[in-house]
């Protein structure tokens, strides 16, 4: 399998307001990494012998997404520091470049911002999906 660059993402922060909730664009990034993980509930059983087995489809799924890039709005920086320091869960949208989407709630698990040139600075958000989210 060939490498394959990251593909550019915008990333939106919902308000949360319902009945409609509405997302604001936080950042152009670049897509660094996806990974979906799997926790299976184990189930063993005296008939099974020695060999441990999973419940079939139970256990619990997670998205992580990484994002990386440049950025240089200080109130984005103020939000995203906020939201790593609270722990809370806003939803989010990332839309990228070749037209897929997640959306759902995440907790931002990694907020890491370095000094680049002026006001712009390189960021990396790890964000961790805490429920249900949409593919398309």
């Amino acid at each position: 399998m060939s490498a394959i660059a990251g593909h550019k993402a915008e990333v939106k922060l919902g308000d949360g307001g319902s009945p409609v909730e509405q997302f604001t664009v936080i950042a152009g990034l670049q897509l660094a990494e996806v990974e979906i993980r799997h926790r299976g509930i184990e189930l063993t059983e005296v008939t099974q012998g020695a060999m441990a087995g999973l419940r079939a489809g139970q256990g619990r799924a997670q998205l992580r997404l990484v994002l990386e890039g440049l950025a240089d709005d200080g109130a984005v920086h103020a939000a995203l520091q906020s939201h790593a320091l609270a722990g809370d869960t806003p939803n989010l949208q990332v839309t990228t470049d070749n037209g897929e989407e997640y959306q759902g709630a995440f907790r931002l698990e990694r907020y890491q911002r370095r000094a680049e040139r002026g006001a712009v600075q390189r960021v990396q958000m790890v964000w961790l999906s805490a429920g249900a989210v949409s593919y398309s």
